[in-house]
């Protein structure tokens, strides 16, 4: 990884990364239709978390600055992996929480109405290290 890419911001902007790399990297195009699946997985997030307004656009500004922060496919990649690590390692985490970011990932893959090849090879290898059915 690149000297130009760091984590920012909480848990919410990591979810959003997660969501806006998984739709960019796997099949090289962030779509109209997936940007609006994550914007609704973000917000239903953000209100599970008790966030306000302002911390909900602030955890999108800071998942967006990590995704325009990595210099190529590969680069979000890694910091995907990196992400999903850090978060499946917090105090909070449950097999419903792993779970549930399947499932947005697997909305996010229809969200487009086209299933890549990349995206479901990554919702399965997440699947199988989360150990989610």
């Amino acid at each position: 990884m690149s000297n130009n890419q760091e984590v920012i911001g909480g848990s919410v902007a990591g979810l959003g990364y997660i969501f806006l790399s998984f739709c960019s990297f796997t099949d090289g195009d962030l779509s109209n239709e997936e940007m609006d699946a994550i914007k609704i997985e973000i917000l239903g997030i953000s209100n599970a978390f008790g966030l306000s307004e302002e911390e909900y656009s602030q955890a999108i500004d800071d998942a967006v600055t990590m995704l325009t922060g990595c210099s190529d496919s590969k680069e979000q990649m890694e910091l995907f992996i990196k992400m999903l690590d850090l978060l499946s390692s917090q105090d909070y985490w449950t097999q419903d929480l792993a779970k549930a970011i399947v499932g947005s990932l697997t909305r996010m893959m229809d969200a487009d109405g086209v299933r890549h090849e990349n995206e479901i090879y990554w919702v399965d290898l997440i699947k199988k290290v989360w150990k989610v059915a």
